[in-house]
């Protein structure tokens, strides 16, 4: 099956045609713009639309671990907390980072799909971001 999408995006609006398997799944690509943001990307179609607030283009650094990534900015209160933690969640104002927080979900087989969330860095929701992840994306961003 074939279907058409108008695809807004960086301003631009584009129609593309796509192979839809049975299941109803596509993908496109789409071209890069300059880094920057925030851009809204709009996708229609004859039955859909998806809308994608607050995007950003640019650099994206993943940080995945097990344990090694679990501590958050708050530490694990009351006895193992980060350093300076309390002054670095106040000063914690960085729009341009975000975090992708995947759901735990236990799977024998390899998942094709998963469930999460994302959120925009400040000092209202930094302190569940992975230290690791944050402290090493803080510093590059004020290198």
């Amino acid at each position: 099956m074939i279907a058409l999408l108008l695809v807004n995006f960086f301003n631009k609006l584009t129609e593309y045609s796509n192979k839809v398997d049975e299941l109803g799944k596509w993908k496109r690509q789409l071209p890069t713009p300059q880094a920057g943001g925030l851009f809204k990307v709009s996708i229609l179609g004859l039955n859909i639309a998806i809308i994608f607030n607050d995007v950003s283009t640019g650099e994206v650094w993943l940080a995945s671990g097990q344990s090694n990534m679990e501590m958050p900015v708050t530490g694990y209160l009351p006895n193992e907390n980060i350093d300076n933690d309390l002054e670095e969640i106040a000063a914690a104002d960085y729009p341009e980072i975000r975090i992708f927080t995947v759901k735990r979900d236990f799977a024998s087989v390899k998942q094709k799909e998963m469930m999460g969330s994302w959120d925009v860095c400040s000092p209202e929701v930094v302190g569940k971001f992975s230290a690791s992840a944050f402290f090493s994306e803080e510093n590059y961003i004020k290198i």
